[in-house]
């Protein structure tokens, strides 16, 4: 396997409280542990003594059991983790960078992350730390491979890419996906801000795709 780096990007937002929407937690009172515990098991093996094991509402475990089975499987050193934290909503055990984000709010709200483009920026500029930029000597970085635990992620996923004109295609934590119950969703987050589909991606600086 070549130098590649995991980064995973966790978080919780108010949208994964809305009804049908996301599997990421046994129910809605745990699923705010869920980003805090999978980032326990992918670094440990095992969520901290505190902490819930992340299932789904039909018992399904956390992916992030697969995860850890791929590190221990190649050698963690052979895939080294970071995580991000953008606005966890519990405490975690596992060692994060922390990039001034709070937990996120109700995608159907006009701003439900107001310091978004900040957050982005400080994002943005952890990528040559986080790819090990120059750590050799010559310039070279890692790849970086980029995973989330943020129930309510995808809606909120469908949202940007639907903001920025991209193909809005998502996938879920459920066993069908409702993603007309997304778009819906969607749609009214868009309305609520005042923006049309595709409107994010001519707004210049603060809306940019990474290439």
């Amino acid at each position: 396997m070549g130098d590649v780096r995991l980064v995973v990007v966790a978080g919780t937002t108010e949208t994964a409280a809305i009804d049908g929407i996301s599997a990421a937690g046994a129910d809605p009172e745990l699923r705010v542990h869920t980003p805090s515990a999978d980032l326990e098991i992918v670094e440990a093996g095992r969520p901290a003594p505190d902490s819930p094991v992340p299932v789904s509402p039909n018992g399904c475990p956390t992916p992030a059991v697969v995860t850890r089975a791929v590190r221990e499987l190649l050698g963690p050193e052979s895939l080294p983790v970071e995580f991000l934290d953008a606005g966890l909503g519990a405490p975690t055990a596992a060692t994060v960078r922390d990039v001034g984000a709070a937990p996120g709010g109700d995608v159907r709200d006009p701003e439900p992350v107001p310091e978004a483009a900040t957050v982005f920026e400080r994002a943005r500029a952890s990528a040559p730390e986080l790819a090990g930029a120059g750590e050799g000597g010559d310039g070279s970085a890692a790849e970086l491979l980029v995973a989330e635990t943020i129930p309510g992620g995808t809606t909120t996923a469908l949202g940007a890419l639907t903001a920025l004109g991209e193909r809005a295609a998502v996938s879920s934590s459920l066993p069908a996906n409702p993603i007309e119950r997304k778009r819906r969703v969607v749609a009214e987050g868009l309305d609520a801000s005042g923006l049309d589909p595709g409107d994010a991606g001519r707004y210049g600086t603060h809306w940019q795709k990474v290439t």
